[in-house]
């Protein structure tokens, strides 16, 4: 996407801001692991509001290899001095899926947004909304 485009084609979910800092407040570690280019990803959260909530934010030139290759998970996992078992890698595709695999760390599919879900994806749990994924992460709701 044109860089003139994100302020009107960034699309902020229902309740986003809302859980992320809930999760921030509940002690989450908050991280973005992207393919877009650092400086687009970081005007992008500011485009829908979310700037300044993730701790950690890796684009494509932050790695050497990008998604599905696990190098931006672990990257994370190590800037924030985390370990694999405690990771969750949420993600909309079935390139973030398979980067969480890579990773070996487990995965949340979201099913909202305007991707088509690959049948073939297999992440350990998906969520509806942003309140399923809060119930999830501070209340082990099942979805």
């Amino acid at each position: 996407m044109s860089e003139g485009l994100y302020p009107t084609h960034t699309l902020k979910y229902e309740n986003s801001k809302e859980v992320l800092l809930e999760l921030k407040k509940a002690g989450y570690q908050l991280g973005i692991v992207t393919n877009k280019v650092h400086r687009l990803a970081i005007y992008a959260l500011e485009c829908v509001g979310l700037d300044n909530i993730f701790d950690v934010v890796i684009g494509f030139e932050d790695v050497k290899n990008p998604k599905p290759d696990a190098e931006g998970i672990l990257k994370a996992i190590d800037l924030f001095n985390s370990n694999q078992e405690s990771t969750l890698y949420i993600g909309d595709n079935a390139s973030d899926i398979l980067s969480a695999d890579n990773a070996k760390v487990d995965s949340c599919l979201v099913t909202w947004g305007p991707r088509i879900i690959d049948p073939n994806v297999k992440p350990t749990f998906k969520v509806n909304s942003y309140i399923d994924l809060k119930e999830k992460l501070l209340y082990g709701k099942g979805i």
